[in-house]
């Protein structure tokens, strides 16, 4: 899986390292929910890629993933991650 960060700030050695630890935790917390609900395509789980936007702390699949792939876990993904409705949940609460 893939990260890509949007609306970053600049990228100081601060921030670079706030994103490294961000992506470390997003990283288990998403592939702990996609294996307890998906194992069987646990091999696709690298082609999927997620957009973390800095200003709006919001993380969302991205359109750079498969599409196919995309559609199976789009509606758990965001009913896991944010259980008041479909959407991207805040990064705040996903930490």
């Amino acid at each position: 899986m893939r990260f890509i960060w949007t609306n970053t700030f600049e990228a100081t050695d601060e921030t670079k390292k706030l994103c490294l630890d961000m992506e470390y935790l997003l990283r288990k917390k998403i592939s702990r929910f996609l294996i307890s609900n998906w194992d069987e395509l646990m091999d696709d789980f690298d082609k999927l890629v997620f957009d973390i936007d800095m200003v709006t702390k919001e993380i969302t699949i991205s359109d750079d993933s498969p599409i196919g792939l995309k559609n199976i876990i789009l509606q758990d993904f965001y009913r896991e991650f944010n259980p008041n409705g479909p959407g991207p949940k805040p990064i705040g609460k996903l930490l």
